[in-house]
């Protein structure tokens, strides 16, 4: 007996035709439906059977409609997705074929449970696997050594069978039949990609679920670095389903499913919400609703009913298969499955040594995964401090449960060691990597520590690598050399390389020695002599032996032959000849000599900058100062000759600067109980009154006024409790223990002030209250030393500098406030609770202001840098145009009006303005080019061929500029970018100079006749001289390219940027100045051979032309020039609104204002539109005709 029931859906008649005695079709649990029942499936089944019978009663219909949902058969699925395989009760895996190292898996995150993958992996007894290990060839450490979790970092100690024939290039492993062997990266090789669902979900990444008091959460997935969670939400007060949370959990693949019932007891006996729905009551077809995909698997429960519309899953603890799938009216249930996503932010590590401790601080700390131990932190952190081996992993596990995020962590060695750390992540596949830096515990036994770089040559036979025989190299350099010297602390390997080039490797040994209290020199010539004797096994050959820490003393000579003493000088420090004064005689500044080089690798003199006569003659003021750095007078009586120098005003140099800079260093290294801080400090305070652009260019040049501060800070740090006065700097140091002073506040006496004779000073206490300081009319500054909660400092240093002129960075930016130092002598520990300091601002008080820091003196790897201002955070607005800021750690400190492009401030401006005048620019540009394009007589124009070069250059500068701002990060490509923009910059004022060259030979000249081969030429200076600047900085280094956080831009770094960019620059401004004063003045002067007819001048063509030379020429750079060297940002927004407009301006002169091309351009304007016009006419005409004759039939 057959039956037809008639449904409806979207208003058209569908027919199923189906007999009582067959078994209607059911979606089984797990099973995928191949055909989805469809209305069309369903038209095209109504087609092909036989004629319909009469129609059920309705009760007959729901009937047949429930009954889809039964018989549901037991669970055919696992826990694992699609096409992976199951190992109860515990891992899915799946087989990866033909990969490259490292090979690509599903998700970040799989298992390295080298026993359950060696199972598998005797299934495929055919297949080589890769090991998840290699070389660090590109980091200097050639042992294979694991990349998975567990063993993270540490050396593979499985024998490796090793292709000799083939030795170099083979930095990955494969495993054959449990047999290691070294193999090419590039080839290819399966990989098993094996998953722990229960080590995912107990993990910390769970915990990022529950962010709306969900009762119990589980992860949707495996994938982390796309998390998404089914967290259980239970509201007792039974709201509309849809009002639960934002999106309802929809478990779209069976093993979510899987998951949700694995986890049943958790959930417990509930019904929830889930995002299925049946869209039409009349129809067994169900879909997801944010997807809206209809399903193609069910899992109904086997007591399901399928007359109600909105979909359930059901959880009972005690019987699986009474969990899965049903449908309810939205009514009556308190809980929901809800989706959850999760996005990590970025994490970072950083290292600084503080004392004996090298400090950990870690930011998002909630991204770094727990994966290995779900006790810890997946943080590794390594040092090469050993003997016995290139690098080790230090014993070091950071405790997942852990609150600070500042770890401390005991330096291990007394020598030298390089110390960074590294971790894994939630959302990757790969570990994130600290920085690295120099530390080591305080001995008076340690000397100095030396770089040996060798070469050793090898046979076929022997991998000195793989088989440890470095060891035996670095034993027997340091048993030679005790056998002769008994000065040897320790030798060390640092850092190995395979070199094909002479069939062997190049391998760095660290020696230290002990202090016996001879200089570095004296150990290094010693170390020499014994080394040159050496002879080994390895055909040893020894390429250099470098001091780690400092270049040492050197000589060269004058011009005339007078020797130049060089003393000895930390690497990133430049220093000047210690027994003559040399300036050079062609620029008048200091002849000086720069070390470079890194501690791992050894300190190396750079090339000598200028030379000089041994007879020249100086100033007297220069003569004096040069004899007190060389006196074996009294510390005080220098300090009274030195004060008697800076309190007059003189013509001061940059040698006279850093000659000052070189004394103070000396007096501070005399310090006694006689020394006399007073007049110590008003020298410093007299600097302070030199003028800055001197002060800056001593900076720049030789780090002088950075080392004036260190020296004050020195001299300062010894100093007993004392308050000092001076005209620019004030001085209070406090004695912490014998009282409870909190802090320090400067108030004004009077509202106009010159210097600090009209301030007073006046310590604050723990009852003093921030809010009723900040009410103090006259308050200037105040700051509030830290909580200390269990040990406090002894003693704190107060310093107030009246102005900044002591703090010259390459990049000036503008202040508002005095700057202040804070520090505690002896005590240096991460601060609990931050330093609080208050000033005073009525300028730009709606711009935002940045609470700065002056970062400077020897950084993490003990090399000597440069000082920077450098952003902690936005400061605060308070009443009384009081700004807030607040630090975690000691030094000196300032409020600066942000530059560096957050939103809505002026360094935002700087590049909205810059993009939207260098759009506008490309939009007048492309006119010329159109114009070039149509018209070839004006293109074919030797003055025309220029100008479309010029275009060019301007063109690629606009794309490189937005490059510039489109690279955030160092590497490669943003030395690419940098380079690029160098190029692009010189390139475009070659151009300028060419122009202005033609514009001479135009007005000035007037009837000189053409060179030959003019075009020629031009073209190879405009576009392949810019070159010679960019081969030259990349030659030198790569890494004069940087990526300059701070501004958050890729530039030309140091003092290459004034030489090779900016130096370039100035010389075609100063050319092209010179040609534009010509030109103005050959064009108002009247014309010697015209001189009996009148002569009337153009004004208004002068003018014209003068503001497409100020244009063209490059003169709107200048503005930029002086913002640079601290004109302000007025300067700034003036070079970014006119700087980028030039593509405009030749727009308005070369197709606007020139005749020839607007009677070009109106022809084609007039041609375009008659012949459209006559188009459209035609086309309306036949129109209009097929109208009349329709017309006339009917």
């Amino acid at each position: 007996m057959s039956i037809k029931i008639q449904l409806t859906d979207l208003g058209h008649r569908l027919s199923i035709q189906k007999t009582y005695d067959e078994k209607l079709p059911h979606y089984e649990f797990g099973k995928r439906i191949t055909s989805p029942i469809t209305k069309k499936s369903l038209t095209k089944r109504n087609q092909i059977e036989a004629p319909t019978v009469r129609q059920p009663s309705l009760r007959q219909e729901r009937n047949s409609l429930e009954s889809t949902c039964s018989n549901i058969s037991s669970s055919t699925t696992t826990i694992c997705p699609e096409g992976f395989q199951y190992i109860p009760f515990e891992y899915c895996w799946i087989l990866k074929e033909n990969q490259t190292f490292p090979p690509l898996c599903p998700y970040p995150h799989f298992e390295q449970d080298y026993f359950k993958i060696k199972q598998v992996q005797q299934k495929h007894s055919n297949k080589t696997f890769w090991v998840y290990g290699s070389r660090n060839t590109s980091e200097g450490f050639p042992e294979f050594e694991w990349i998975s979790k567990e063993l993270y970092g540490q050396t593979i100690l499985k024998n490796v069978l090793i292709d000799h024939d083939n030795l170099y290039g083979k930095d990955c492993l494969i495993v054959k039949d449990d047999q290691f062997y070294s193999s090419f990266c590039s080839e290819k090789h399966a990989f098993i990609c094996m998953y722990s669902y229960s080590v995912l979900n107990k993990s910390k990444a769970i915990d990022m679920c529950h962010t709306s008091n969900y009762h119990y959460c589980i992860l949707a997935d495996y994938d982390l670095s796309n998390q998404k969670c089914f967290c259980q939400k239970i509201d007792n007060s039974k709201p509309k389903r849809n009002q639960f949370c934002e999106k309802l959990a929809e478990p779209i693949y069976p093993f979510q499913t899987q998951l949700l019932i694995l986890h049943r007891h958790n959930f417990g006996d509930n019904k929830c919400w889930i995002g299925l729905d049946k869209k039409n009551p009349n129809l067994p077809i169900y879909s997801w609703i944010l997807k809206n995909e209809i399903v193609n698997y069910t899992a109904w429960t086997s007591n399901s009913k399928c007359k109600d519309p909105f979909g359930v899953f059901q959880f009972i603890k005690y019987s699986r298969p009474l969990n899965g799938w049903t449908l309810s009216k939205d009514e009556n249930i308190s809980c929901a499955l809800c989706e959850v996503s999760v996005e990590y932010k970025q994490p970072s590590l950083t290292l600084q040594r503080i004392e004996e401790y090298i400090v950990l601080d870690i930011d998002n700390i909630e991204a770094i995964s727990n994966l290995i131990d779900v006790d810890f932190y997946d943080i590794f952190c390594f040092s090469d401090s050993n003997e016995d081996g290139f690098k080790e992993r230090l014993p070091i596990r950071i405790s997942a449960n852990y609150k600070s995020h500042s770890i401390w962590i005991p330096i291990i060695s007394e020598l030298p060691s390089y110390y960074w750390c590294e971790a894994f992540t939630f959302a990757s596949y790969f570990a994130i990597k600290s920085n690295t830096i120099l530390a080591f515990r305080y001995s008076k036994n340690f000397g100095h520590e030396f770089a040996l770089e060798l070469r050793s040559k090898l046979c076929k036979q022997i991998d000195l690598f793989a088989n440890k025989e470095y060891l035996h190299v670095s034993r027997i350099i340091k048993n030679t050399v005790q056998r002769s010297l008994n000065i040897i602390q320790s030798v060390r390997p640092m850092r190995g390389y395979y070199n094909d080039t002479v069939q062997g490797i190049n391998l760095l040994l660290h020696i230290s020695t002990r202090n016996n209290l001879e200089s570095a020199a004296e150990h290094h010539k010693k170390l020499l002599e014994i080394l040159h004797n050496t002879k080994s096994n390895f055909s040893l050959e020894f390429s250099a032996l470098l001091n780690c820490d400092v270049c040492l003393p050197t000589n060269t000579s004058t011009i005339d032959g007078e020797i130049l003493e060089w003393p000895e000088t930390r690497i990133g420090a430049i220093t000047i000849p210690s027994n003559i004064i040399c300036l050079d005689k062609t620029y008048f500044t200091p002849v000086t000599k720069t070390c470079i080089g890194k501690s791992l690798n050894g300190a190396i003199w750079g090339e000598q900058r200028g030379n000089c006569y041994s007879n020249q003659t100086y100033s007297n003021i220069t003569e004096k100062l040069f004899n007190l750095t060389i006196s074996d007078m009294s510390a005080n009586i220098i300090m009274e000759e030195l004060i008697s120098i800076t309190e007059k005003p003189f013509n001061d140099q940059v040698i006279d600067i850093h000659l000052i800079s070189v004394i103070l260093k000396n007096l501070g290294e005399a310090y006694d109980e006689n020394f006399n801080i007073s007049r110590y400090v008003e020298i410093v305070s007299n600097v302070m009154e030199f003028d800055k652009s001197y002060l800056g260019r001593a900076q720049i040049m030789l780090n002088s006024t950075d080392h004036i501060l260190s020296s004050l800070d020195n001299v300062l740090h010894n100093t007993n409790a004392t308050s000092i006065n001076s005209s620019k700097l004030l001085v209070e140091i406090v004695d912490l223990t014998e009282n409870k002073i909190a802090g320090l506040g400067l108030f004004k006496k009077t509202p106009v002030t010159s210097d600090f004779e009209d301030f007073y000073t006046r310590f604050l206490y723990q009852n003093t209250s921030l809010e009723d300081l900040m009410a103090t009319e006259d308050l200037e500054i105040a700051m509030y030393l830290p909580f200390y909660e269990d040990e406090k400092p002894r003693k704190a240093v107060f310093t107030i500098f009246y102005n900044s002129n002591l703090f010259n960075g390459y990049f000036q930016r503008i202040t508002f406030s005095k700057i202040v130092s804070v520090s505690t002598p002896g005590f240096n520990r991460t601060l609990s609770s931050p330093l609080r300091i208050l000033f005073k601002n009525s300028v730009f008080i709606n711009e935002t202001k940045d609470c700065s820091y002056w970062d400077y003196g020897i950084d993490g790897v003990l090399i000597s840098r440069y000082g920077r201002w450098r952003t902690v955070i936005p400061s605060e607005i308070h009443k009384n145009f009081i700004e807030y800021c607040e630090f975690f750690h000691l030094t000196h400190f300032g409020l600066f009006l942000r530059m560096d492009g957050g939103g809505g401030t002026p360094g935002n401006a700087f590049e909205v303005l810059t993009i939207t005048g260098s759009v506008l620019s490309l939009i007048g540009i492309i006119p010329i080019f159109l114009t070039a394009f149509l018209y070839s007589n004006w293109r074919n124009r030797t003055g025309n061929i220029i100008l479309l070069n010029f275009c060019a250059a301007i063109t690629f500068q606009i794309f490189v500029t937005f490059a510039v701002y489109a690279t955030k990060s160092d590497g490669v490509a943003c030395k690419i970018v940098a380079a690029c923009f160098h190029y692009s910059v010189l390139s475009e004022f070659c151009w300028m100079f060419i122009v202005a060259y033609l514009e001479y030979r135009r007005f000035v000249v007037v009837f000189n006749n053409p060179k030959p081969h003019f075009l020629k030429k031009v073209l190879l200076f405009g576009w392949i001289t810019p070159l010679l600047p960019v081969v030259i900085t990349v030659s030198i280094s790569p890494d004069n390219y940087t990526f300059d956080k701070p501004a958050s831009v890729c530039h030309i770094a140091k003092l290459y940027f004034f030489s090779l960019f900016l130096l370039p620059i100035i010389l075609i401004l100063i050319n092209n100045l010179v040609i534009f004063i010509k030109i103005i003045y050959s064009l108002s002067k009247p014309n010697e051979e015209l001189k009996e007819i009148k002569q009337s001048r153009n004004y208004k063509f002068e003018i014209l032309l003068a503001i497409l030379l100020f244009f063209i020429l490059g003169f709107t750079w200048i503005f930029g020039i002086i913002a640079m060297l601290g004109g302000g940002s007025l300067f700034s927004y003036l070079f970014c609104t006119t700087a980028t407009l030039r593509g405009v301006i030749l727009f308005l002169f070369f197709i606007v204002g020139n005749k020839e091309t607007r009677l070009f351009w109106s022809k084609r304007s007039r041609y375009y539109v008659d012949n459209h016009m006559s188009t459209v006419s035609s086309f309306i005409k036949h129109i209009f005709s097929k109208q009349d004759k329709t017309d006339d039939k009917v």
